[in-house]
């Protein structure tokens, strides 16, 4: 047999060889089979991880919206107090879940311009099944999973006032109104928050009685005490020229005879010096239904001046003048009173113009030295 022959006859039969292999199908399924184990295995395994990662991650979502609630809900505004109060919260709510491990680093409670809470935490959870060596495919995961959530809450809230009327009246005492401000004080505590910002609360106390004594907290409430100060000069506030009073009826309301007297209706004018009919000196009155020579005496806050019960009218020493101003305010100087308009004053010891002692008057365009009050 020559060497061509031969070669022939062994690609005939590697021919005949490859015809069997091909048309046999037997073991295909087998073969593709034990190819994608090693992936249906770590499918398997992995989605038993990813379900438990899955599940913790609604554990650690709950726990940290209470946790964000909470610091939300505390009277703090620093990020420092918030991350306190929400971290301390944060693991109080997850004992009840021992094989995760919070991270405290990537744990953060911050509150952000628009007064919103937010907060982030991520925990740890160890893997069971996916983290161990599949020979010889190696591992599939960590030993642990790392799972994130996240929360914000509004903190929306508004300024409280509440206002508590107590009975201190007699029958009230013993027993009943030592259990009376016990209760006060739990209320006021409930309410009145130590931190005023970015909104205040505040308990304003009314007496069923006659006073209240604050007691130590006098000052806070009403102001430390201003000490007196020595009064050099009181002017009315007058203007044009006096008129003399010729007559005055006892009457309501009272009619002043003052020859070409000037004066318009409405005009609040100053009596003074009137001998007989006393009570109308040193007041303000509004002119009303006037005539040339004579004019009506009202009230500034518009009665009928009556004069029925008042003194006869004698003689012409009286005098009358038109106010500066409608209240015809009085400038008081008094160097360096620490006054501020609208501050009450209690008036005594003034010579002459005695009828502004023993009286409490309103403090209007103060000055460092002067401040007309009414």
């Amino acid at each position: 047999m020559g060497l061509k022959t031969w070669m022939k006859g062994m690609s005939r039969s590697f021919s005949a060889f490859a015809r069997r292999l091909a048309d046999n199908a037997g073991g295909n399924v087998a073969i593709m089979f034990a190819i994608s184990l090693p992936v249906l295995i770590l499918m398997t395994v992995g989605g038993v991880d990813i379900h438990r990662a899955s599940t913790v991650r609604a554990n650690l979502q709950d726990a940290l919206d209470a946790a964000t609630l909470a610091a939300a809900r505390s009277p703090y505004t620093a990020d420092s107090d918030l991350q306190r109060v929400g971290l301390a919260a944060l693991k109080a709510n997850l004992k009840a879940f021992p094989e995760v491990t919070l991270s405290e680093d990537d744990t953060s409670f911050v509150m952000n311009d628009d007064d919103v809470v937010i907060a982030t935490s991520k925990v740890s959870v160890k893997a069971i099944v996916a983290h161990i060596v599949l020979p010889p495919y190696g591992r599939f995961m960590d030993d642990y999973l790392l799972v994130r959530a996240d929360s914000e809450v509004n903190r929306a809230s508004r300024n409280i006032e509440v206002a508590m009327v107590l009975d201190l009246s007699g029958s009230m005492g013993g027993q009943r109104l030592v259990d009376l401000k016990n209760a006060a004080k739990d209320l006021v505590d409930l309410i009145v928050q130590p931190v005023q910002a970015p909104y205040y609360s505040k308990v304003a106390l009314v007496p069923w009685s006659q006073s209240v004594n604050p007691g130590s907290y006098l000052n806070s409430v009403r102001g430390s005490v201003t000490g007196s100060t020595g009064i050099t000069g009181a002017v009315i506030n007058l203007t044009g020229p006096q008129r003399t009073i010729t007559a005055a009826t006892k009457a309501r309301p009272v009619v002043i005879t003052s020859d070409g007297h000037g004066f318009a209706n409405n005009d609040v004018v100053w009596v003074s010096g009137v001998s007989g009919m006393t009570q109308l000196n040193n007041q303000a009155y509004l002119v009303m239904n006037r005539t040339a020579n004579t004019f009506e005496l009202y009230t500034l806050s518009g009665g009928r001046v009556d004069g029925r019960s008042y003194s006869n009218h004698s003689g012409s020493s009286g005098r009358v003048q038109k106010c500066q101003d409608n209240d015809c305010s009085i400038t008081i100087t008094s160097a360096n009173h620490g006054l501020a308009n609208n501050d009450y004053v209690y008036i005594t010891g003034v010579g002459g113009m005695t009828q502004i002692n023993n009286q409490t008057h309103r403090v209007g365009n103060a000055t460092t030295n002067t401040s007309p009050s009414t």
